[in-house]
């Protein structure tokens, strides 16, 4: 996830399909209960349907992180960068 619209498409697909998140941030959505397999599924769907993925490796989560860390220094950070990425 990129921009806060994301955050919201995600949130509201959440909501949909009855899931309660208690944060929705870049790459990150934490729920109040864990997914049951059924709901995992139906999830995946709809967030491949908008152009996102359920990631689940922990490698993939991991890679998801250092990509998100870098968009957020890029992007978001009104400082300049000392550092040639």
């Amino acid at each position: 996830m990129v921009c806060n619209r994301c955050n919201i498409v995600v949130k509201s697909e959440l909501e949909k399909i009855g899931l309660h998140a208690i944060s929705v941030q870049l790459g990150e959505v934490e729920l109040l209960d864990d997914l049951k397999n059924d709901e995992k599924d139906i999830l995946s769907k709809r967030l491949r349907e908008l152009g996102f993925e359920l990631l689940e490796s922990k490698i993939a989560i991991t890679i998801e992180r250092i990509k998100n860390l870098i968009v957020d220094l890029v992007h978001h950070q009104h400082n300049e960068l000392r550092t040639n990425l």
